[in-house]
């Protein structure tokens, strides 16, 4: 009785893991990040890590936006030459000082791909 109860969320969360895996390993092509980051100019702590995390890219007054979520955020190494609308990426999520005004949260990223 135990395990008829226990049977159908375990299908249903192995299925849902296996989708997100398909997903993600159609993004094969590495792309290059710019060596460099504006947001090193002064020191920043490391709020968080996005690991593999699905992005799309958007244009806001000519500045490429990451949105993952519903969560704006501003990659300082991206190029600007990504011809694809969605990649997949793994970075850090940088503070905001305090005399910052800005679109989207800072983001260094460590590795993106795109399909």
């Amino acid at each position: 009785m135990i395990y008829n109860k226990l049977w159908f969320p375990l299908v249903i969360l192995l299925a849902f893991s296996s989708i997100k895996c398909l997903a993600q390993s159609h993004f094969k092509n590495k792309i290059q990040l710019q060596s460099s980051c504006f947001w090193e100019q002064k020191p920043r702590k490391i709020v968080d890590t996005l690991k593999k995390q699905i992005a799309f890219i958007v244009k806001k007054n000519n500045i490429q936006l990451l949105v993952i979520n519903n969560k704006k955020y501003f990659a300082c190494n991206l190029p600007e030459t990504i011809s694809s609308s969605k990649i997949l990426i793994t970075g850090y999520v940088l503070q905001t000082l305090q005399t910052e005004k800005v679109i989207a949260t800072p983001l260094k990223l460590i590795s993106a791909y795109s399909y």
